[in-house]
């Protein structure tokens, strides 16, 4: 849960988006989140509750923050290459 002080506009404003790395997300309004195509819509890795519908104006995608501004600071694993996991 938010605080009561808390000002979604103004943390907003602050945030570096990761996608383009500009500063600043905005609150989409009603008309600008219609009209956004589905391939701007973000699928967050991980879903942070609660969270506010954001959006870049820069590159105009829209998803839910913090969420869409997290990045794992692990890397993620794989498979090496010819490795059957066999012992």
């Amino acid at each position: 849960m938010f605080t009561e002080d808390f000002n979604p506009a103004q943390r907003l404003a602050t945030e570096v988006w990761p996608r383009c790395h500009a500063v600043g997300l905005a609150v989409p309004d009603a008309e600008t989140y219609a009209n956004t195509q589905e391939v701007d819509h973000h699928i967050e890795t991980m879903t942070i509750c609660p969270s506010i519908t954001a959006w870049c104006p820069a590159c105009g995608l829209v998803g839910n923050w913090p969420g869409m501004c997290w990045e794992s600071e692990a890397k993620p694993t794989r498979k090496r290459k010819g490795h059957s996991g066999i012992a």
